[in-house]
């Protein structure tokens, strides 16, 4: 916000005593119109009577207008931050990015995510009930957009905001405020009258005042407490003095009457510095030739000659009187040079480039635009920008001037016509060996070899001039190597780029440069993440930790941060990933960075997003979508910039329909929409949005759509290569080969989905227990990375029922696929244990308890039986290459519910529900959860008693049967 100057953004002060437009100040508090447009001539008192409304209103945004706000962007990044410096909260969005194409569908967007923010503030919780913001000199505005801007926020202006315009022509109510006539207040030069008796007070008018200059109304009181001082006879009327069109005679005469009556040496002083308005003493003496200019000024000042002082010891003219010196002293050439010198000499860039293209002065111009062009582009001064290069001749210039030809030309979306212009810049960095400015035009060079996400010929681009910056220094050859991490999608390209950096680690680790190893440990996460290693992407992001703000706007790699979140997410760390995600969120500051920069930031802040989203829906929890829109309004907002970007149209299309998926969209039509951008859009995305389409599609039953897509993907990501893709896509070619009952085939998509999501340790592709029981089933059966299974059971309960225990009729148990092959138990007691933990299945049996029940009581000899019994039981389940599910834990055994599947949980619900609901219904359920005798080939005394109770329960469940048969 310095660096366009805060007093544009803050009102000047209410002048003291001064109130004597009581009727105008009602006017502009009248809700009954929430527009207030005040159109009178300059110096009217438009100005400081807004300015005192603002002081007695509330939260005020103020925003003064200048020349360099004439473009959408510059005004929309301004009001954003006068907005932020009044209401903190505000959130200021398109200061991200460069207005290279202001079209009325940019300028209305605009608008709906500025009052989308608005009615945020105004009625959340702690926001204010209403603002009023005030915009000074709207005359200067005369860019279409704007007006459309301006005029779509008058007509749908929210309750509670409140617009006040101030400006000297009626340009706006023409145009911008046309059809709005019920909604605004008008207010011209007939209201903007002075009571006489009130200025005599205010003023003085046989006395000297207390005077404080700031504005226009205070430049008109001056003038005429000099005219009333000067002409006791002029004819004012009664009790008035009419502020209209003769307003500039007024100030013309005024203006004669002081230079008349300046001293000579002063009246001089005076005309050769006319075309300063924001002036020093040291600027002042080399203007004038003097070496008293700070006593002459404060002459002026003191004596109310239409000078004032501001801040850091600067003067400012008010603007009738600088106009009317330059229109009655029309300056020179030879004085437009001798003020751009004095302005280069001060360090005052801007300004000597203002005054150096005035004078045609190419040399001086040139330099001025090879200081002060970045910040140009920065603060939306880009037209002025083009002006000066236009003057200059891009191809006779010097390397600097060149690159900044090329930036422009390609915020233009010139991207061909910007490339010789970077060519140039590189032969004449080169020549002059300037390192710095070098690195800078080898990466433009390289990202604008690159064409909607082709990115071989940059990588050849990349290889050549990475010696050339290694010379260089090493931050320079680090530059490029971050730039080539941009071609990971390409596999050999991404092998050999990782080589490079795990290379030049390892050496700055050796060297002991800290700075340099968090640098390459940045660029390595993004390397880790593409070649699916996610714990060692959060280790890199870890040894990364102490990067700062600076590195990171030089590396310009922010995505990098997002790859971190999505492996954690992956990992199912979630918690770790939102604190990762909301805390440190980086945009580059540049607004003219390297546009993937900016486009990867946004991209994979919604991948992010929508990835929890996601998860949210499938564990059926409520869907906190509240920053889905305003992160699509971000991304609409680029995407308008780039209007030939069929790479960044088609990306963000399919952002869009993954919304709508989420929010309960037709999951085929989805599929279709995002099936037709595929060949333009970024592959990850797709990927990744058909990652989450596809179940959609399962749960409705549509197979063949499904199988279509997952093939589509399977063979899209085959020159991608990314491991979390493939893993990925292969459990869903499991899930769709059990559906078509392709078991065998099913065993081997499985095996290829596990090993990968191993590898990369990615819990979270399994979080849908629902779709992928199945495949989590056969991982278990097969025994694929039982380590990694065990984890994603246990995460997300999984119910894994490997092993099948009858305990209804002959107790045996058998492996669930196979059941016509029985587990073979050494003894009986070895049958009986297992039976006796299932029986117990909801607490752990202690091995007193075991040896009491199995063996009579527990002495040492059958404690010893017992340690022999368990044994044999959990060989059994070895000896068909079963995982046992005799389990010791808090002080006992037990059987895993996870590996065992038998009737008794069925049994024990149905009997649970109808000795709630006694009916034919649940007494239906209980004959059916038992048909035949419990445990019947185990002789003991708790499964007798078992058995009892549950033919007791079935007799009466058939009584119940009768009775309700016989009332029917």
């Amino acid at each position: 916000m310095d660096s366009i100057g805060l007093a544009k953004l803050r009102p000047p002060l209410p002048e003291r005593g001064l109130s004597i437009r009581p009727s105008v100040l009602e006017a502009l508090g009248d809700t009954t119109h929430p527009v207030v447009y005040l159109c009178a001539g300059p110096g009217s008192g438009k100005t400081a009577t807004a300015s005192l409304f603002a002081a007695r209103s509330g939260p005020a945004v103020w925003y003064e207008l200048d020349a360099g706000d004439n473009t959408l962007h510059s005004f929309v990044l301004h009001l954003g931050l006068a907005m932020r410096r009044a209401l903190p909260a505000f959130e200021q969005r398109i200061g991200l990015y460069p207005a290279m194409h202001s079209t009325a569908r940019v300028a209305l967007d605009l608008l709906d995510g500025f009052l989308a923010e608005y009615r945020r503030l105004a009625h959340g919780p702690d926001g204010p009930q209403s603002i009023c913001i005030v915009l000074d000199n709207v005359q200067r505005l005369d860019d279409k957009q704007i007006g459309l801007f301006l005029g779509g926020l008058v007509r749908k202006i929210p309750e509670g905001l409140r617009l006040v315009l101030l400006g000297t022509s009626r340009l706006l109510e023409t145009e911008a405020l046309a059809g709005s006539e019920s909604l605004v207040r008008r207010i011209g030069d007939e209201d903007m009258l002075l009571d006489r008796k009130e200025a005599e007070k205010v003023v003085g008018y046989d006395a000297e005042p207390v005077w404080q200059s700031s504005g226009g109304w205070p430049c008109t009181i001056n003038a005429f407490r000099l005219l009333l001082q000067q002409h006791r006879d002029i004819d004012v009327p009664a009790e008035r003095l009419r502020m209209d069109g003769s307003c500039d005679r007024t100030h013309m005469a005024c203006f004669e009457g002081i230079l008349e009556t300046l001293p000579g040496s002063l009246r001089r002083f005076v005309e050769d510095i006319r075309l300063l308005e924001d002036m020093t003493p040291a600027l002042c003496n080399k203007m004038a030739g003097i070496g008293n200019a700070a006593a002459l000024l404060e002459y002026l000042v003191n004596n109310h000659y239409y000078l004032k002082k501001k801040d850091g010891g600067h003067y400012r003219f008010y603007a009738p009187f600088a106009t009317y010196l330059r229109s009655v002293l029309p300056p020179t050439k030879e004085e437009y040079q001798k003020a751009a010198t004095c302005m280069a000499e001060t360090g005052n860039w801007l300004d000597a480039g203002r005054f150096a293209f005035l004078a045609d002065d190419r040399v001086l111009l040139e330099q001025c635009a090879g200081q002060v062009g970045d910040a140009m582009i920065a603060a939306g001064l880009m037209p002025e920008l083009d002006r000066w290069l236009e003057r200059l001749g891009g191809e006779r210039c010097g390397p600097v001037v060149c690159l900044l030809q090329a930036k422009l030309l390609l915020l233009h979306g010139q991207s061909n016509d910007a490339l010789p212009a970077v060519d140039r810049a590189l032969s004449g960095f080169r020549a002059a060996g300037e390192g710095d400015r070098l690195v800078e035009a080898m990466r433009y060079r390289a990202m604008l070899t690159r064409r909607d996400g082709v990115c071989e010929d940059s990588c050849s681009i990349l290889d050549e001039m990475l010696p050339e910056a290694a010379a260089v220094s090493p931050e320079a050859e680090c530059l490029l190597l971050a730039d080539k991490v941009c071609c990971l999608f390409l596999s050999e390209q991404s092998s050999v780029a990782a080589s490079q950096i795990e290379t030049r680690l390892a050496a700055a680790r050796a060297a002991g440069n800290e700075r340099m190893i968090r640098w390459y440990e940045w660029i390595m996460i993004a390397v880790h993440y593409h070649k699916g290693r996610f714990p060692e992407t959060v280790a890199s992001r870890k040894a990364a930790e102490g990067i700062t703000r600076e590195e990171l706007d030089l590396l310009g790699k922010a995505a990098n941060q997002y790859y971190a979140v999505r492996a954690l997410q992956n990992m199912d760390e979630l918690e770790e990933a939102r604190k990762l995600f909301d805390g440190w969120q980086v945009t580059p500051a540049e607004p003219y960075a390297i546009q993937d920069d900016l486009w990867n930031e946004l991209v994979m802040s919604i991948e992010c997003l929508t990835a929890d989203l996601y998860r949210d829906h499938i564990l059926e929890q409520p869907l906190r979508d509240e920053k889905l829109d305003p992160l699509l309004d971000r991304i609409r907002e680029f995407v308008t910039l780039f209007p030939d970007s069929h790479r960044f149209a088609a990306t963000a299309r399919v952002e869009e329909q993954v919304a709508a998926l989420l929010r309960g969209g037709d999951a085929v039509e989805i599929a279709r929409e995002i099936r037709a951008l595929q060949e333009d859009c970024i592959p990850p995305v797709y990927l990744s949005a058909m990652s989450k389409v596809v179940p959609a599609l399962l749960d409705g039953d549509h197979v063949s759509e499904a199988s279509t897509i997952v093939e589509e993907c399977f063979e899209r990501n085959e020159k991608d290569n990314l491991p979390y893709a493939a893993a990925m896509y292969y459990g869903l070619m499991a899930c769709i080969a059990l559906r078509n009952r392709q078991e065998t085939v099913a065993v081997e998509y499985v095996r290829a989905s596990v090993s990968l999501a191993a590898h990369s340790r990615m819990i979270a592709l399994y979080a849908d227990r629902v779709l992928f029981e199945p495949v989590i089933n056969i991982a278990v059966d097969e025994n694929i990375e039982p380590e990694f299974i065990r984890t994603v059971i246990d995460r997300f309960d999984y119910r894994i029922k490997k092993v099948y225990v009858n305990c209804f009729g002959p107790f045996y148990a058998a492996p669930i696929k196979t059941q016509d092959r029985h587990i073979h138990f050494r003894t009986n007691k070895t049958r009986e244990l297992l039976a006796l933990l299932l029986h117990n299945r909801n607490r752990a049996l202690t091995k007193s308890e075991l040896s009491t029940a199995l063996f009579g009581d527990d002495s040492i000899r059958n404690n010893k039986l017992l340690d022999v019994t368990i044994y044999y039981l959990r060989a059994a389940f070895r000896e068909r290459d079963l995982d046992s599910p005799v389990q010791y834990q808090n002080g006992g055994y037990s059987a895993s519910d996870h590996q065992i599947d038998s009737g008794i949980p069925a049994a024990s619900n149905a009997i649970l529900a109808f000795r709630r609901f006694p009916g034919r219904q649940t007494a239906e359920a209980v004959l059916q959860a038992i048909p035949d005798v419990y445990m019947k080939d185990i002789d003991s005394p708790w499964a007798s008693i078992q058995r009892d109770l549950y033919e007791e329960l079935a007799l009466l469940a058939r009584q119940t049967l009768e009775n309700t048969a016989e009332r029917v």
